[in-house]
């Protein structure tokens, strides 16, 4: 844009003095009068045209510098949103450990009463369903996404488990350990989603 300005600036400047020089003058005048008119007739019709430029110009880069503003402003909003996000993913992600740990490794305390063990496991069911209806989009995940349909197996089985608790049947050590082993694969999945969404929205490898 700069090279189209300064060359319509100098056509212009040497049609103005052409057409001067053409009309008035056949050769250079020792007379001061006529510079003094010549400056007179120079200055009355650049200024002018030189204003409107000089406006045009300021219009055109104030335009440009308030796209830029608001594109910065743009993406540093969608940063601090980005980042909320990822927070609130993290935070959901630590709770759902916590309440599932609570249910499946007990600590000491609860084990002195079996209500007292069979309370964390009702609450982590609870979760899991009150999860699998207002989470799911927390973390962008539909019905059929294979993370989700782990977070159900992992409820239907902890009722099944609750079930056996309190009805008093054996229960076999593989229960937990396979529980354990499919609470890890939600984290991980999880925390696979939040990082790719990262990467692809930053454009990083």
């Amino acid at each position: 844009m700069k090279k189209y300005i300064s060359l319509s600036i100098t056509l212009l400047i040497v049609f103005v003095l052409g057409l001067y020089w053409k009309v008035f003058h056949d050769g250079l005048s020792n007379n001061s009068t006529d510079w003094g008119n010549f400056g007179g007739y120079f200055n009355g019709v650049l200024t002018p045209i030189l204003t409107i430029i000089n406006i045009f110009v300021f219009v055109s880069i104030s335009m440009k510098i308030s796209m830029l503003d608001d594109k910065r402003a743009d993406r540093e909003s969608q940063g601090q949103k980005d980042l909320m996000l990822m927070q609130f993913r993290k935070i959901e992600i630590d709770n759902f450990e916590k309440v599932m740990d609570e249910a499946l490794v007990p600590s000491l305390q609860l084990a002195i009463s079996k209500e007292a063990l069979a309370r964390p496991i009702i609450l982590a069911d609870m979760y899991l369903q009150t999860f699998l209806k207002s989470k799911l989009s927390l973390f962008n995940l539909s019905e059929e996404n294979e993370v989700t349909q782990s977070i159900l197996k992992l409820k239907n089985e902890i009722n099944c488990y609750h079930k056996k608790f309190i009805g008093n049947e054996i229960l076999d050590g593989n229960d937990i350990v396979n529980l354990l082993e499919l609470k890890s694969i939600i984290v991980r999945g999880l925390q696979n989603i939040t990082i790719k969404s990262t990467k692809v929205k930053y454009g990083k490898s």
